[in-house]
């Protein structure tokens, strides 16, 4: 496992820079809903913690792309984020048992799909 912090200070405070159309609180926490930005946090926490950084405060800041004027921090509520971390530690079962079994697990058909 390997992470790539944005920023890290000196003082175990993180941030993630992130890119959005909109950086008003509604927009920005359906795109972190629907990319699994909590997941990700969950996952850099985890691996910082592996090496002995523990995360005083994690941080998304947002910087919209279209106007490239409004930036906003955002912080993942502690509950989603405790769910985050089952997740991770889920997937990462799953990764292990598909490594061990050479069966990996496809959302689709798992074959070769041609596109147009």
């Amino acid at each position: 496992m390997k992470v790539k912090f944005d920023w890290l200070r000196f003082d175990d405070e993180a941030a993630d820079v992130k890119t959005t159309r909109f950086a008003n609180p509604y927009d920005f926490s359906r795109q972190m809903r629907s990319l699994k930005y909590d997941l990700q946090q969950a996952l850099y926490t985890y691996v910082a913690s592996l090496v002995g950084i523990h995360i005083r405060r994690f941080l998304f800041v947002t910087v919209e792309y279209a106007s490239a004027d409004y930036c906003q921090l955002f912080k993942i509520k502690d509950i989603r984020l405790a769910r985050a971390f089952e997740e991770m530690h889920q997937a990462n079962d799953e990764f292990e048992e598909c490594k061990r079994t050479g069966k990996w697990l496809s959302r689709y058909s798992g074959s070769v799909i041609e596109l147009d």
